[in-house]
C-alpha cells in the first residue's frame, strides 16, 4: 500500500481542490474558423467575472483528462546530431488565463497574453523540464524552434515550473505552450479556479 501513498505525495506542480474542468466543443456550422478565438476570448471575460472565480483559462486538453499531442522540431542554429532528426516536445494551445486557473507559476520571461494574436510572432512558454532539456544552462527565453511543418519559428518567451498531467508515476514531460489565438482549436477544457469549492460556481459557469 505504500506505492499509493507515496503517489499522493507526489508533487502535482499545480493545486487541484479548487479547480473545475469542462469540456467545451464549438460546432463548425455555427463557428466559422475566424470565430472560434472571438468566442473563447469573450466566454473568459465572462467567467471571469462571476462572483467567486478566482481565474478562467482554457486548454486543448486537461489534466488527467487523457491523450496528449506531441510535436517534433529543431532548434534553431543548432545542427541536429543525424540528418534530418527531431526534437520531440507536447504542446497545449492555452489562453492567457490558464496559467493562473492551474497556480502555473512563471519562473523566467513572460507568460502569454491576448497581444500574441494570430498575425503576430509565433512565440511559446515552455516547461521547467524542456528549458532543461534542449538548453541545459542557458536561458532558452529568445531561443527559437522550427516545428517540422510550420512556417515560421516559433519563439521562446517564458519559461514556468513543470506540472504532472498525465500520470502521477511519470517524470514531468517537456511542454509547450502556444497562444490559443495563433493555434485555434474547437474543442477545449475550461480551467476554472474557484475562490471556494468549485461546485460553488459551476451552475453560473454553466449558464454563462
Amino acid at each position: 500500500g505504500t506505492s499509493f501513498l507515496r503517489l499522493m505525495r507526489v508533487d502535482l506542480g499545480f493545486d487541484p481542490e479548487h479547480v473545475l474542468v469542462a469540456s467545451i466543443s464549438l460546432p463548425a456550422e455555427r463557428y466559422a474558423n475566424d470565430r472560434i478565438a472571438s468566442f473563447h476570448a469573450e466566454a473568459m471575460r465572462r467567467i471571469a467575472a462571476i462572483p467567486g472565480v478566482r481565474a478562467a483559462g482554457m486548454v486543448n486538453i486537461a489534466p488527467f483528462a487523457g491523450g496528449n499531442t506531441a510535436i517534433p522540431f529543431t532548434i534553431v542554429g543548432r545542427a541536429p546530431a543525424q540528418p534530418g532528426e527531431y526534437s520531440q516536445a507536447s504542446w497545449r494551445s492555452v489562453t492567457p488565463g490558464y496559467f493562473a486557473a492551474l497556480g502555473i507559476r512563471l519562473k523566467r520571461g513572460r507568460l502569454l497574453d491576448e497581444s500574441d494574436a494570430e498575425q503576430g510572432m509565433p512565440v511559446i512558454v515552455i516547461s521547467d523540464t524542456m528549458a532543461h532539456r534542449f538548453w541545459p544552462g542557458e536561458d532558452p527565453v529568445g531561443k527559437q524552434i522550427q516545428p517540422q511543418r510550420a512556417r515560421r519559428a516559433f519563439t521562446v518567451v517564458g519559461v514556468v515550473n513543470d506540472i504532472r498531467t498525465q500520470t502521477l508515476a511519470d517524470e514531468p514531460a517537456p511542454v509547450m505552450y502556444l497562444p490559443y489565438r495563433q493555434v485555434s482549436l474547437r474543442s477545449m477544457w475550461l480551467t476554472v479556479r474557484a475562490v471556494g469549492a468549485p461546485a460553488s460556481v459551476a451552475p453560473a459557469v454553466q449558464r454563462e
